[in-house]
């Protein structure tokens, strides 16, 4: 299956664009589902874990190479995430989810995050990323 994620990043007065195509799985849990795909230039292994058994969806991105991170994003609290950089370096931070929307049809399935990360109260980033899986027979 195909799928594009598109990146919106702002920091520090900039704006980056980018995307990227992948090819992904998809597997169902009772609680939702996961979808799962390999970053090419990084050789990244990506799973973005969607949870949509609670009152709002609740959404976990793991990112498994070089560097490591665990991010939960949860449109009604605040969460924690970790970077793993490598040599025991760690970066810890905030995570403030703005919009979390998930949309599932027939031929497509869609995952919209919207947050800004903090570190010690300071905004580091703010980020619009849109995963949209083609599930029907033209992926």
């Amino acid at each position: 299956m195909k799928l594009t994620i598109e990146t919106v990043l702002s920091q520090g007065g900039e704006t980056m664009k980018q995307r990227m195509l992948a090819d992904a799985t998809r597997l169902r849990k009772d609680s939702g589902f996961v979808l799962s795909y390999v970053e090419d230039e990084t050789n990244t292994r990506v799973k973005v874990e969607v949870d949509t058994t609670g009152e709002m969806p609740h959404v976990t991105l793991l990112r498994q190479g070089d560097a490591r991170s665990k991010m939960e994003f949860n449109k009604t609290k605040a969460t924690k995430g970790i970077y793993e950089l490598g040599a025991g370096r760690q970066m810890h931070f905030d995570i403030q989810t703005k919009q979390l929307h998930v949309e599932e049809t027939e031929e497509t399935m869609l995952v919209v995050l919207e947050y800004q990360l903090f570190q010690q109260r300071q905004l580091i980033t703010s980020s619009l990323v849109t995963f949209h899986l083609q599930t029907g027979e033209n992926a």
